[in-house]
């Protein structure tokens, strides 16, 4: 009995961090989950966040989204998100045909559990965002085994537990309609799985690595370039001197492909498609400026001043400007020590994840143009390469028996938590982020229109390719009194009468010349945001 006493004790000591680090471990967990269910339905629901909701929904965009909105008839905010509503006429069938249609770039396995999670709770925003919230859970663990498989360290694994808890960028993708929290997860654990198959070396290790990855490819496609790290990896610390890892590799990623081949072919069949939806992030721009916005983002993991870059004040944007180069010295220490002060292996991982995590995307964009690198949502297994390596950056200065280094190490901790902290809290009193800013303008927007008397919208289906995902994001900040007309073709506009305050949503220059043309009216501009304009019918002088 008692060596069965002390064998629990042992393996408990071996998963837990030492008694010291458990009580701040278990307030910043608190403190994040916190975070991640606190305000919900406060942003802003954003243009991409809406079209989570209109596949959910089953309905053709083409014949019945169009055919029933876009005919003239005067419609309210209401009827416009009753297309963001699970539709009891619509199966997952038909959601998932109209997502392989229309975005096949965006993942199957995240939509499907959000149809079923709408299904079973509501469609409001809270709702929805709470699906990511919950799934956005699993980073811990995630976090914990990977952290666990590099390093063998219960200390490590809990501290970028914590601190991942309290993470401003994850914070925001935990509040997100979309497919980023279970992207992160899956990526987590598909690296752990590898990490553990290449340990263990067992038939079942190479299965449960296969199952994760393909999770990982049907909730991003972008997953593909973590096996292709995994195999560059293996051939670095192998070669081909161990024939029977790579042909356990090999064949797991056959059956990976093959599990895969259903979205592949959706995929493949749509390029046109997939082409023409991430068209935007060919746009060119200066390398210095690319360089610039790209190297400021990458704190974005522990500390988020993008509002205070914003701030006209010089002594604040200068303020921010030098905390983010101080941690970048960090992040770039962190990494140094990474590749000199650790086993090749762990040192060899974190870099190639972060290689083609993220910088790959600069790389692209440096060569052959485009911005993809500016989006942080596409680099997630990037922040997670720089979380985990300054996470043993600060352990090995905290346990170091010189006192500089651990005290070094201590306080860089407490300035990271404390940043962090400050980033998060901030962050869930805000009405529209960073990552939602295509559709900040309609906070605006709907200020303005909600404050008119008798107001009534215009807008058409030609003004351009995202003015749907606008107008389902304006109708949740719309009063119930607002009236909206759409039209498919600006000649068969008819204005309804008896609206004195008549407002011109984003319409296309076409109908906006056929308004000047054919009614007495003059166009005046009330609001001119970065992505959205308002202006309003006024009557000749």
């Amino acid at each position: 009995m008692a060596n069965s006493q002390e064998t629990n004790h042992f393996h408990l000591d071996k998963l837990l961090p030492p008694k010291g680090w458990r009580f701040l471990i278990i307030i910043l967990l608190a403190i994040g989950i916190f975070f991640r269910f606190t305000n919900l339905d406060k942003q802003i629901y954003w243009h991409d966040e809406t079209y989570t909701s209109l596949r959910i929904s089953g309905y053709s965009q083409k014949e019945e989204l169009e055919g029933l909105l876009y005919n003239g008839d005067l419609i309210r905010p209401w009827d416009l998100q009753k297309f963001q509503q699970v539709n009891s006429e619509k199966t997952l069938n038909d959601t998932l045909q109209q997502l392989a249609h229309l975005e096949p770039q965006v993942s199957p396995l995240y939509v499907t559990l959000a149809r079923f999670w709408s299904e079973g709770f509501g469609s409001s925003v809270a709702v929805i965002r709470s699906l990511s919230a919950l799934i956005n859970l699993l980073i811990f663990p995630g976090i914990y085994w990977l952290g666990w498989e590099l390093f063998q360290s219960p200390t490590i694994s809990w501290m970028s537990v914590g601190l991942i808890a309290i993470s401003p960028f994850h914070l925001l993708y935990a509040q997100e309609a979309r497919s980023y929290s279970l992207w992160t997860v899956t990526i987590l654990l598909s690296n752990g799985a590898f990490l553990r198959a290449l340990r263990v070396k067992t038939t079942k290790s190479w299965v449960i690595y296969g199952m994760t990855m393909a999770l990982n490819l049907y909730s991003h496609p972008l997953s593909i370039l973590m096996g292709i790290m995994h195999g560059i990896y293996l051939l670095g610390i192998a070669g081909f001197r161990q024939q029977k890892i790579l042909i356990s590799y090999g064949l797991t990623w056959l059956g990976i492909i093959i599990a895969w081949m259903p979205w592949l072919l959706v995929i493949i069949k749509n390029l046109e498609t997939v082409h023409e939806r991430v068209s935007w992030t060919e746009i060119k721009t200066t390398k210095i400026w690319l360089l610039t916005s790209f190297f400021k983002q990458i704190t974005l993991g522990f500390i988020d001043f993008t509002e205070l870059l914003k701030n006209p004040h010089k002594l604040i944007h200068v303020f921010s400007l030098i905390a983010i180069f101080l941690i970048l010295v960090l992040i770039g220490y962190s990494l140094y020590c990474i590749v000199g002060n650790t086993s090749k292996k762990s040192g060899l991982f974190i870099v190639l994840l972060i290689g083609f995590g993220g910088l790959i995307f600069l790389l692209f964009d440096l060569f052959l143009g485009g911005i993809r690198s500016l989006y942080p949502r596409y680099l997630i297994p990037y922040y997670l390469g720089i979380h985990i390596a300054v996470t043993q950056m600060l352990y090995q200065k905290i346990i170091s028996p010189i006192t500089l280094q651990k005290k070094l190490g201590i306080g860089i901790l407490v300035i990271l938590i404390s940043s962090s902290l400050m980033s998060s809290s901030f962050i869930s009193q805000q009405e529209c982020s960073w990552s939602r800013e295509f559709s900040c303008d309609n906070i605006k927007i709907s200020r303005i229109i909600n404050e008119s008397s008798e107001p009534l919208i215009l807008s058409d289906i030609i003004s351009d390719g995202n003015n749907r995902g606008q107008l389902f994001s304006l109708s949740y900040k719309l009063h119930p009194q607002v009236r909206i007309q759409l039209v498919n073709s600006p000649n068969k506009l008819k204005i309804a009468p008896g609206y004195r305050d008549i407002f011109l949503y984003n319409v296309s220059p076409i109908l906006r010349e056929e308004i000047a043309r054919s009614r007495p009216f003059q166009i005046q501009s009330v609001y001119q945001g970065k992505h959205l304009k308002l202006e309003k019918l006024a009557p000749p002088k």
